[in-house]
């Protein structure tokens, strides 16, 4: 009884976990048409952090965001109204390691160029990295 009082969405949760937090929307939209009980976005914060950090966690692994890419997590901080604060910690998670990765990757000719620096500070910045700390990432690096 208490179970579903307060997990009146589980089956929801479970299909987006089960399905890789993919196709998050598709199972909304599902959910929403065949339940009577409509599940809210914005109730279903964690729900959406969750998403986001695993979306998160995909889009870095290359070491760069796409445009596309930067839509998709942009849509989902939308769809479930999710606050700066929770994204900014996210990304912080992830960030220096990420830029850390990045910066390794172009400097393994042991040089970084122009182009390459300012790659770095773009990706960087996308994860709220301030220029000063990578110019540090990029010196202690190339140590």
């Amino acid at each position: 009884m208490f179970k579903k009082l307060f997990s009146s969405h589980s089956k929801l949760e479970e299909a987006i976990r089960n399905d890789n937090y993919n196709n998050w929307e598709s199972h909304f939209n599902n959910y929403n048409n065949t339940n009577s009980k409509k599940a809210d976005p914005v109730k279903l914060q964690s729900l959406g952090l969750e998403i986001y950090e695993k979306h998160l966690q995909d889009v870095i692994q290359d070491y760069a965001i796409t445009d596309d890419e930067k839509r998709g997590l942009t849509k989902i901080i939308a769809y479930f109204q999710l606050p700066d604060s929770a994204i900014n910690s996210i990304k912080s998670k992830y960030a220096k390691n990420a830029v850390t990765g990045l910066s390794k990757q172009k400097l393994a000719d042991n040089h970084l160029s122009e182009e390459e620096i300012q790659e770095i500070g773009l990706f960087a910045k996308e994860l709220n990295i301030a220029d000063d700390e990578v110019t540090r990432i990029n010196q202690q690096n190339a140590l």
